[in-house]
């Protein structure tokens, strides 16, 4: 395929502003989703496919239609109802819940909701439902080994959405393209919801099998991925509570067309922090946390074991508290986790609310230790950091005031505008920086503050985001302050016009009679003087301001997403909307050199994540720095390369000889990419196995590739008539077998 066919990424137009600063979430298949005042925003990308020997070219259509064709908006409140568990409970053999929530305005409670957690409003069931945050979870935690997106709401619950697809229905597999219609709000967590009781010791103890969660969340992370299926994720409390639970989505009972979730706590610790807490009412006392104040570093392996960070921000401190996973995590199973009694590192800094870090995405081993980096945000100012993950534990910072360690208050001069998004560029171990590359922007954008946006990045290498410098191209911008209070085309190059209606005037005369505090009173930096050609002297402001809710970067980190409301100067804001916009990376023209060519493109090339999906690889290749992918973006003879790759045709190679046709009964045999019995049926092949597809709606169809590949289930089925009940699957049984991509259904 031509990279110039890709659909044009243009930018996403939002009917409403997000509530906080970092909305934005990118998933690992290149999926959007953005948290709003009114819902989650949720984007599915599209890719064009290639066209094979003898088959038409991709459609024209992939040249004019934007990226991101499918979108989804939630409603603005998530409501923590116990039923949003039953699915949870019901694979947990518990078929009995308690009963639902009243509805709101109900007698018996006032709005349903009679809340959870120590403060005296949240306790009391007044917090409103209205999304704070949003995540990707690692890929394998839905179906067809998708990520789910989590919501952190108001009311202290995490909730979980993706595609739940019952592979026993006929109709979900013949499916050819994506859509939401098997979106589902998947489960819960906190907030009055109810969760199965997994330990049968405590479940005797106890006396029942269900829990009801009486903990308000505000904060939570996921770890980086583990192995398909099994991730951890960690949620802190309002009672300054950090626990870990183990997420699985698995099939029981050897059934693979019947999965579901299984989420259990394994770890618990304190995050309160080492400084002493400060009574409200002190003049010292400053606000900390924020829902944002939890987050995991790359996993690394030592001595056989998986070892993470956990970060958590709290009252002038950040701490490091080391996660070990001792033993290989048995699907279904409980893990073993060692969590550190204390944290392992502590820094204490001046750090205000909604202060936040992140990680760089590699660990780095200096003479057997293995340390990481990342940077912490005050949000104000950045602080980077660099600590060792292994070694020996040393002793716990102990108990003491702030004015102890000097972060009562900042030690150097603090900016006004506060950092609402933050990207660590991917590191490359050949030729480390001293410090992360990172790409950040803070929350205003005017003609007379130009910090909003910085990078590390070198200048030669990277260019500046489109976006970034068109927001920036917008703001300095002048002209007339007659024309902008007008309110019409000030985003256009045309010249105005010299005369002006008598109704502009007097509007004019009268936001100038209101003075400094009139509802047209302006900065200094809105209002300049310029003297034109004509002699006159002629006012001239900036038209535009803008605001940034937040910065993420695409899997591979080839190109950046922001979101951005726009605002008039000269007007109060009515249209409260915002917008999505883009960078990606633009190829050099080469002057057909092949060796100009070579050149081109080894530093066009990116080296891609180990971990990353065919659908971040075939992302990247369309719009970061990301290589071809086999298969998917150039004409490639893919059964040829799925022979060469999958285990399942090794498992399969000696059933299609015992296979006969279902029309004729006779022998079938492999020719290329079909099957073809004695007679002259044809049947397509399986990609994965290679087996025959004789039967509607036993198969599905790749969203990258367009290859079709057998059930799970119906090669379970052909594995226990051919190979005996104990021969195991193969994982590549859930991916495409040409492509390694995800499937529709």
């Amino acid at each position: 395929m031509d990279r110039s066919k890709a659909p044009p990424l243009q930018s996403l137009s939002l009917p409403s502003r997000p509530l906080t600063s970092h909305a934005i979430a990118w998933s690992c298949d290149a999926e959007l989703a953005i948290a709003t005042i009114e819902g989650i925003h949720i984007f599915l990308p599209e890719y064009p496919r290639s066209s094979g020997d003898g088959e038409k070219p991709p459609s024209e259509r992939y040249a004019t239609s934007p990226q991101f064709p499918l979108f989804m908006h939630t409603s603005g409140s998530l409501r923590p109802d116990p039923a949003i568990n039953a699915q949870l409970c019901l694979f947990a053999g518990v078929h009995e819940l308690p009963p639902p929530l009243p509805p709101p305005g109900a007698a018996d409670a006032a709005g349903g909701f009679p809340g959870v957690g120590s403060g005296k409003i949240t306790g009391a069931g007044a917090s409103l439902g209205q999304i704070i945050r949003v995540e990707w979870s690692p890929s394998g935690l839905g179906s067809n080994l998708r990520p789910v997106l989590t919501a952190l709401t108001g009311h202290g619950a995490i909730t979980c959405l993706g595609e739940y697809i019952d592979l026993r229905k006929p109709e979900a597999s013949t499916k050819q393209v994506r859509s939401f219609k098997n979106w589902r709000i998947l489960w819960g967590l906190g907030a009055q919801l109810p969760l199965p009781i997994l330990d049968a010791t405590r479940c005797a103890e106890l006396g029942e099998d269900v829990q009801i969660m009486s903990e308000r969340i505000t904060a939570f992370s996921w770890a980086k991925e583990i192995l398909p299926g099994r991730a951890l994720l960690a949620y802190e409390t309002d009672d300054k509570d950090v626990v870990i639970m183990a997420v699985q989505f698995y099939s029981r009972n050897r059934a693979p067309d019947e999965k579901g979730w299984d989420i259990r706590e394994i770890a618990r610790f304190d995050s309160s922090g080492p400084h002493v807490t400060v009574d409200e009412l002190d003049p010292d006392f400053v606000v900390s946390g924020s829902a944002f104040s939890l987050r995991w570093s790359p996993w690394v392996t030592q001595e056989g074991k998986k070892v993470a960070v956990l970060s958590y921000i709290t009252n002038n401190h950040v701490g490091f508290r080391r996660v070990v996973i001792e033993d290989a995590w048995k699907q279904g199973e409980t893990p073993s986790v060692k969590v550190d009694q204390h944290d392992m590192k502590g820094i204490c800094l001046s750090l205000s609310a909604d202060a936040f870090l992140d990680w760089e995405n590699i660990s780095y081993n200096d003479n057997g230790v293995i340390s990481m980096r990342g940077i912490v945000a005050s949000p104000f100012i950045l602080h980077p950091f660099q600590i060792p993950v292994t070694g020996s534990l040393i002793a716990a910072i102990p108990r003491h005031m702030t004015s102890l360690c000097s972060t009562t208050y900042p030690t150097q001069d603090v900016p006004t505008n506060p950092i609402t998004g933050l990207v660590i560029h991917h590191a490359d171990p050949s030729s480390p920086s001293p410090v992360p590359h990172y790409s950040l922007v803070r929350q205003s954008c005017t003609a007379t503050n130009q910090d909003w946006f910085q990078t590390t990045l070198p200048e030669d290498e990277t260019p500046m985001p489109q976006w970034a410098e068109d927001i920036g191209q917008q703001t300095v911008r002048r002209i007339s302050r007659a024309r902008a209070l007008r309110g019409k085309d000030i985003d256009s190059d045309d010249s105005e016009d010299d005369d002006l209606d008598l109704e502009q005037d007097i509007g004019i005369e009268k936001l100038e009679s209101e003075g400094p505090g009139g509802a047209g009173a302006l900065t200094e930096g809105d209002v300049q003087m310029q003297e034109p050609d004509s002699g006159s002297s002629e006012r001239q402001v900036h038209p535009r301001r803008f605001r940034l809710w937040g910065l993420a970067a695409s899997p591979g980190d080839g190109c950046t997403a922001a979101v951005v409301s726009k605002y008039n100067t000269q007007h109060p804001n009515r249209r409260d909307r915002a917008e999505v916009v883009f960078g990606w990376y633009v190829p050099p023209e080469g002057d057909g050199d092949d060796d100009t060519a070579a050149v081109a493109a080894a530093t066009y090339n990116k080296p891609m994540p180990a971990r990353a999906t065919t659908e971040a690889r075939v992302w990247e290749w369309l719009y970061g720095r990301g290589p071809e992918v086999p298969g998917t973006t150039h004409a490639t003879d893919i059964l040829t390369l799925a022979s060469s790759m999958s285990t399942l045709r090794h498992q399969f190679r000696d059933v299609l000889p015992r296979i006969h046709c279902v029309f004729c009964d006779t022998r079938v045999w492999e020719n290329g990419a079909e099957a073809i019995c004695d007679k002259g049926h044809s049947f397509a092949t399986c990609a994965s196995s290679g087996m025959p597809i004789m039967a509607p709606g036993i198969s599905r169809v790749c969203a990258v590739c367009g290859l079709r590949c057998l059930q799970t289930a119906e090669l379970a089925k052909l594995a226990r008539e051919h190979l005996g009940h104990d021969v195991p699957l193969d994982l590549s049984a859930e991916i495409c077998g040409g492509c390694g991509g995800k499937f529709i259904v």
